[in-house]
C-alpha cells in the first residue's frame, strides 16, 4: 500500500500559482519582487515555500500516524498535553506553522521520542544524530 499524502489548503494554493511550465519541468521561479522584510525574505521562493508546505505536512502525517499507532484519542493527546482539543487537532491537521518545541512536545505526548539525524552523502563524513527535547 502506497502511502498517501493530503495536500493542505496552503499547498493546493502554492501549486495553483505555479505556471503550467513550472509544474512541468519542476523548475520554480523565484519570486521577481524584492523582499521587504524579514518574514518576506524567508517566504519569498516559491520554491522553498513548497518544501516547507510539503515538510509540515509529511511531520504532521507522521504525528497522525503515531497517534494512531499509540491507540490514543485527540482528546486522550489534548489531556495529557494540557492543551485543548482543538489545539490537538490543529496540530496535527492545520494549516498552521508547525514549531519544532510543537512537534517535539506532541510527539512526548504520544509515548515517542523525536530525533534528528544528519546522514552524510560522502562516506567520508560521520553520522551524527541528537535527540530533540
Amino acid at each position: 500500500m502506497k502511502n498517501k499524502k493530503k495536500l493542505t489548503p496552503n499547498l493546493q494554493a502554492l501549486l495553483a500559482e505555479l505556471s503550467p511550465i513550472e509544474l512541468e519541468t519542476g523548475i520554480i521561479r523565484s519570486n521577481p519582487q524584492p523582499p521587504t522584510g524579514l518574514l518576506e525574505v524567508a517566504n519569498s521562493n516559491p520554491r522553498h515555500q513548497l518544501e516547507n508546505a510539503v515538510l509540515e505536512t509529511d511531520l504532521r502525517q507522521a504525528l497522525t500516524r503515531a497517534r494512531k499507532n499509540s491507540g490514543a484519542t485527540i482528546r486522550e493527546v489534548a489531556n495529557t498535553e494540557g492543551i485543548s482539543v482543538a489545539r490537538a487537532h490543529e496540530i496535527e491537521h492545520a494549516n498552521l506553522k508547525l514549531e519544532l518545541q510543537t512537534l517535539v512536545r506532541h510527539a512526548n505526548a504520544l509515548g515517542y521520542e523525536v530525533s534528528l539525524t544528519l546522514t552524510p552523502k560522502n562516506s567520508s563524513l560521520e553520522r551524527i544524530e541528537t535527540m530533540l527535547q
